[in-house]
């Protein structure tokens, strides 16, 4: 279902009359998910070449999952592998996004100077920040070295082939503990050489809505001018981390988009749709109503 949210976002708020070609990397995908997913996207867009890409388990089977992050998120380090040799530049995108502006822009910028162009990822700031990366001293990197998100990267395929990216970031992560799996490898393995997107086209939205609590370092400084289209009217909603809007009774920004884009994907017949919104918003409210009563409490208690 967030897949087809996503991607129906995408093909939806897409301007240019091109041909699309979307490969779908996968290793559990369904028959029945494919095929809802084929029915629903050629719909809304004549020229669009689908693609699912299966990639056995046992491929990642080294690699461990960590918290909300599945070893799935690993199969972007095999996509100069899996895609045609033909195809020379990608745009990759997490299925835990909302596309709400034409990407057409972004498809043009030149990635030819880069392996991968991708946005500062606000949550972790800096390679020396919490959650950065571990062995940034090894790796003879400043500390105030930019740390990049994945979630949307502008990729240059040549150039991953050329130089054996995807494996070298693979062999990094089986060698080196990480907090973000194939992210913190593509950090670590590109580092110096990741062009910046402009943070609208990866918006990182639970995490910009609390910009003034930021440290006031380079990135708040950088991003300050653009902070109020950044939270109102990003390119790309990105749901990073464990809160998403698709859990009811986590009240984070864009959630009613979402809901709208889940109507328009035809995920769901309309009649399910409908159900699954009441179910969802009866959750929501019950949870976010308990958790009140429960701070209202305990603040009680605590006051007595």
């Amino acid at each position: 279902m967030p897949l087809a949210v996503t991607l129906s976002s995408l093909l939806i708020n897409l301007k240019s009359p091109l041909p699309v070609e979307l490969f779908i990397l996968n290793t559990t995908l369904s028959d029945e998910a494919k095929h809802r997913l084929t029915r629903i996207l050629v719909k809304k867009r004549g020229n669009l070449q689908l693609n699912f890409v299966t990639v056995n388990a046992d491929r990642l089977s080294a690699y461990s999952s960590k918290g909300h992050l599945t070893v799935d998120t690993a199969l972007r380090l095999l996509a100069p592998e899996l895609l045609p040799p033909e195809i020379e530049k990608a745009l990759y995108l997490d299925c835990d996004l909302l596309v709400l502006k034409d990407v057409t822009p972004l498809w043009q910028l030149d990635e030819t100077g880069f392996p991968a162009r991708a946005a500062f990822d606000p949550a972790v700031r800096v390679v020396s920040g919490e959650c950065g990366l571990d062995n940034y001293r090894e790796l003879g990197l400043p500390a105030n070295s930019p740390y990049f998100n994945a979630g949307v990267l502008l990729m240059n395929l040549r150039i991953w082939r050329a130089e054996n990216i995807g494996p070298t970031c693979l062999d990094y992560i089986s060698e080196h503990e990480t907090h973000f799996l194939d992210q913190d490898a593509i950090n670590a393995v590109l580092a110096g050489r990741i062009g910046v997107l402009p943070m609208t086209w990866n918006a990182l939205v639970n995490h910009l809505r609390y910009f003034s609590r930021w440290p006031d370092d380079d990135l708040k400084r950088a991003i300050a001018p653009e902070i109020r289209d950044l939270q109102r009217s990003p390119a790309i909603c990105h749901f990073a981390g464990a809160f998403k809007p698709w859990l009811p009774g986590y009240q984070i920004p864009f959630v009613g988009r979402w809901i709208y884009y889940l109507w328009r994907s035809r995920w769901f017949s309309l009649g399910e749709t409908a159900l699954w919104t009441a179910k969802w918003s009866l959750a929501h409210i019950r949870i976010v109503f308990g958790r009140k009563v429960l701070a209202r409490l305990f603040k009680a208690r605590s006051a007595g």
